[in-house]
């Protein structure tokens, strides 16, 4: 698959941007952790391997036995941690809290009540419950790093514990903290993520930070990309099934990537034979 992006575009529409402050390795993790397939993240678990042959970027993300693997809404959920986070600015926070009418707006529903309390404590409780293992450099030794994206999440309910959540608190990893004090993100667009499905906001990212890569400030023609569709599928995605038909990937994720056409985040993208 092929996608076209003009950097003037990303430009223009960087002047109106909602900055969100992505750290480079936590985006990486998104693509893996994040299953946009419902019915599939319920029962997938075990482990997810990222960069399998690259000592200093390999990823082990190990998915939870009861909760299972985070779906399209604690992707959600995530990512409205990351913005408030990024809202705050410096120094970078490590506790981030939520009111209950924040959440009705994160849970995009016009009431709160037990169903919608009870799929944000699961996407919560997906998300806490994951663990990654890091494997990185520093100097001349190779550690691994074992830790959950969410060190810690508070719940508040008014009399009961089985009242809807009125409140929340998450508190963030130390080495997601300690890479953002260090400047190690990626500046994203939430004003444009928010007008996209979460596989188009799965997609931005990815696609941004590989067209970021991509341009040298000297180019003033288009930046193009090409990845194969299964990886597509394994690495942004979550392990989503793979279509076997050029009509089923259209199908499947040909409106998503019209989404991004349309907000002006690519000029076109194309399904080719690889």
């Amino acid at each position: 698959m092929a996608a076209t992006h003009h950097p003037e575009t990303a430009r223009e529409l960087g002047e109106a941007s909602e900055k969100l402050y992505m750290e480079n390795t936590l985006l990486r993790v998104f693509g893996g952790l994040f299953c946009h397939d419902p019915k599939r993240a319920r029962t997938r678990t075990g482990k997810i391997e990222l960069n399998r042959g690259d000592k200093e970027k390999h990823l082990t993300i190990r998915l939870d036995p009861e909760y299972g693997q985070p779906g399209p809404f604690a992707h959600k959920v995530a990512l409205a941690v990351i913005k408030k986070q990024s809202d705050y600015g410096r120094p970078i926070r490590k506790s981030i809290s939520f009111s209950e009418r924040e959440l009705i707006r994160l849970a995009g529903r016009a009431s709160w009540g037990g169903r919608d309390s009870d799929e944000l404590a699961t996407a919560l409780r997906q998300i806490r419950y994951t663990h990654l293992l890091a494997h990185f450099k520093i100097n001349d030794r190779y550690v691994e790093r074992d830790f959950s994206i969410f060190n810690e999440v508070m719940i508040e309910r008014r009399e009961s514990h089985t009242d809807p959540i009125v409140a929340c608190t998450i508190v963030l990893a130390d080495p997601i903290v300690q890479a953002l004090e260090d400047e190690h993100f990626t500046c994203l667009n939430h004003g444009l993520m928010s007008r996209v499905s979460t596989i188009g906001q799965a997609m931005y990212m990815r696609l941004f930070f590989h067209f970021a890569n991509l341009y040298d400030g000297r180019s003033r023609g288009r930046l193009a990309f090409a990845k194969r569709y299964d990886d597509i599928c394994a690495e942004w995605l979550g392990g989503l099934v793979v279509a076997q038909h050029k009509s089923k990937i259209e199908e499947r994720l040909g409106s998503h990537f019209s989404q991004l056409v349309q907000i002006g985040f690519l000029s076109s993208y194309s399904v080719d034979r690889a």
